[in-house]
């Protein structure tokens, strides 16, 4: 993936561009962070002392100290990001750790904004690993750090997940998507489609619920496939299979079900081949009306 991204820039700014590659597969984000920011979590507990290398990749700074701290002396661009599934079951933790990890990162870097590019998990089938609807909450909580962090964008992954295979083989799609982000929002292409279709508002409208996006100058679609991964619910917080199309506004989502509606989710399924795009091409996230975390599907 990284590789991809490379290339992709490499051709459209026709200079060299370096890498540094540090990652290790599985891992949960606590290992990536320095101790300054875990200690303000005492929920985490921090090791008294480090294991031996090679042997643990998971406790709270070992990654951090051993990958990322001792290349904070090369100048750099910004980062790309590609870590989440590790910590699918906590995505409230998710929701404050990830903003401190890049401020921590980019304090090392010598402080500003700089770009800080990521991919959100793919849909999965995780099956009895998954718990309290965890890799849903996530991928949300990670759509919405785009507002939380600045000068951070995020790839969407929701048509190209592999449903028993926790990396999804389409690493080219992935890279090219990170690097149209850094092109249009780092190096000033002003002209390049870059981000997909983004939930902004909603409107009820004779029992049904008109949904508005940013990100789709042109308009949705979802390549004549059937809109089937929309739910809806009214006040009970009851989310029901809904109906739903493609209008010129946006979207309209209603069910016989549910008279008055009040909520809308979208792909909010661990494993789901998602449907929505804007016509430049590029994927809607899962995403709600709504703010709710714990919800009932019939």
């Amino acid at each position: 993936m990284a590789y991809q991204f490379g290339l992709m820039l490499q051709q459209r700014l026709k200079v060299p561009v370096g890498l540094i590659f540090s990652s290790w597969g599985g891992t949960k984000i606590e290992t990536w962070m320095d101790k300054a920011s875990i200690m303000q979590h005492p929920e985490i507990e921090l090791p008294a002392q480090l294991p031996p290398p090679t042997v643990d990749r998971q406790p709270p700074t070992a990654l951090y100290n051993g990958m990322v701290h001792p290349v904070t002396s090369y100048a750099i661009k910004g980062f790309i990001w590609y870590q989440g599934e590790a910590n699918k079951d906590a995505p409230d933790l998710y929701k404050s750790l990830f903003p401190q990890m890049v401020a921590a990162w980019r304090k090392q870097w010598g402080g500003g904004e700089l770009p800080f590019y990521y991919v959100q998990i793919a849909p999965y089938h995780y099956g009895r690993d998954s718990t309290n609807k965890g890799p849903q909450r996530l991928r949300e909580v990670q759509l919405n750090a785009m507002k939380v962090i600045p000068n951070s964008d995020m790839a969407v992954t929701m048509d190209i997940g592999a449903e028993r295979f926790i990396h999804p083989p389409d690493k080219i799609t992935v890279g090219k998507r990170l690097a149209f982000w850094a092109l249009a929002n780092t190096y000033h292409f002003k002209t390049l489609p870059f981000s997909g279709p983004v939930y902004r508002s909603k409107e009820s409208k004779n029992g049904r619920l008109q949904l508005y996006f940013d990100y789709a100058p042109l308009g949705l679609t979802s390549y004549e496939k059937e809109l089937i991964n929309f739910r809806i619910a009214g006040n009970d917080n009851i989310f029901y299979p809904a109906k739903a199309k493609i209008t010129n506004e946006g979207i309209e989502v209603w069910s016989e079900r549910v008279k008055e509606p009040l909520n809308v989710r979208y792909a909010f399924d661990e494993w789901v081949v998602g449907e929505l795009y804007n016509i430049e091409g590029f994927p809607a996230s899962s995403f709600g009306t709504d703010s709710l975390m714990n919800l009932s599907t019939p």
